[in-house]
C-alpha cells in the first residue's frame, strides 16, 4: 500500500517513473499493474524466460542491463591455464544450509594441491565459520580466508575455477570468463537459474542436498581443460561490463517536459 501511494505522488508530481526490478510474482511491476500505473521504463537486467509486463512503455530486458559495480570494468581476455590449482569458494552473503563446508568437505579429498579461498559473507554464523575452519585438512592443499571483501572481482581472476551458490555472482562471473559450479540453494533458486544455464559460461550442479558428495563432479571438471575453456569463452560474450551506459543512454532519451 504505502508503494502504490509514493509511486502516486511520483506520478501526480510529473516525475518519470523509472524501475529496475526482479523476476517472479514478487517483482514490483507484477505489484503494480493491477493499479493501472505506466512504467516508463521498466529494466529488468537478468536472463529469464518470463513474459514481459504490459505496464511499460520502454522494457529493457535481459543481461546487456545488468549493472555491474565499476570494479568489473576493463576486464581482460580471460587466459585459461590448462591445470585448476586455485579454486575459489563463494556461497553469498549468509549461508543457512552449511554448503560451504560441504564445497570444502569434497574439495580437500581431491588429491593434487589446491589453493582454496573461502568467502565468508557478512551474515555466515559464528558456528559456520568455525566447523569450516576446523575442518580437517591435508597438508598439500593450501586454504585462505576472507571475510565480507568489498568485491569479488580479484578473487575470480585468480581462480582457474570458481564453486558458488546461483545468486547475482554468476553474472560476475560470466563477466570476468570464470569457469563456474553453480548449485542451487532451494526450487525456487534453481527454476531461476535454468534460463541462464543457456549461456553455457557455468555448469549447474542442481539443487543442494545434505548428503551431496560434489567430489566426483568436482574431479571431473578440474581434468576437462576444454569444457572449462569453452565456460570462459562463452562467458565473455554473453555479457560486458556496459549495462549501465546503456541504462543512462535510454533515460536520457526520455521526454521530461
Amino acid at each position: 500500500k504505502q508503494l502504490i501511494e509514493w509511486i502516486k505522488f511520483l506520478k501526480k508530481n510529473f516525475f518519470k517513473l523509472i524501475i529496475i526490478d526482479t523476476i517472479g510474482d514478487k517483482s514490483i511491476s507484477n505489484f503494480i499493474k493491477k493499479s493501472n500505473f505506466i512504467i516508463d521504463i521498466l529494466i529488468i537486467p537478468y536472463v529469464s524466460n518470463i513474459s514481459l509486463p504490459l505496464n511499460a512503455n520502454k522494457k529493457l530486458f535481459g543481461p546487456k542491463f545488468f549493472i555491474f559495480s565499476k570494479y568489473y570494468s576493463k576486464l581482460k581476455k580471460r587466459k585459461i591455464n590448462i591445470n585448476v590449482r586455485n579454486i575459489l569458494i563463494t556461497c553469498g552473503g549468509s549461508d543457512p544450509k552449511n554448503i560451504t563446508l560441504s564445497i570444502l568437505s569434497s574439495l580437500i579429498k581431491i588429491d593434487v594441491p589446491l589453493n582454496i579461498r573461502v568467502i565468508f559473507g557478512p551474515f555466515y554464523t559464528k558456528s559456520l565459520i568455525n566447523k569450516i575452519k576446523n575442518l580437517k585438512k591435508l597438508k598439500k592443499h593450501k586454504i585462505s580466508y576472507y571475510q565480507s571483501p568489498l568485491h569479488l572481482c580479484n578473487h575470480m581472476v585468480w581462480s582457474d575455477l570458481t564453486i558458488s551458490t546461483s545468486g547475482l555472482s554468476k553474472y560476475e562471473l560470466a563477466l570476468t570468463g570464470t569457469p563456474s559450479l553453480l548449485i542451487s540453494i532451494d526450487k525456487l533458486h534453481h527454476k531461476i537459474n535454468l534460463p541462464f544455464s543457456k549461456l553455457k559460461s557455468s555448469i549447474n550442479l542442481g539443487i543442494f542436498q545434505n548428503k551431496n558428495d560434489y567430489l566426483g563432479k568436482f574431479d571431473k571438471i578440474l581434468n576437462d581443460y576444454n569444457t572449462r575453456k569453452n565456460l570462459s569463452i562463452n562467458g565473455q560474450i554473453a555479457l560486458d561490463a556496459l549495462g549501465t551506459h546503456r541504462i543512462i543512454k535510454e533515460i536520457s532519451n526520455l521526454n521530461f517536459k
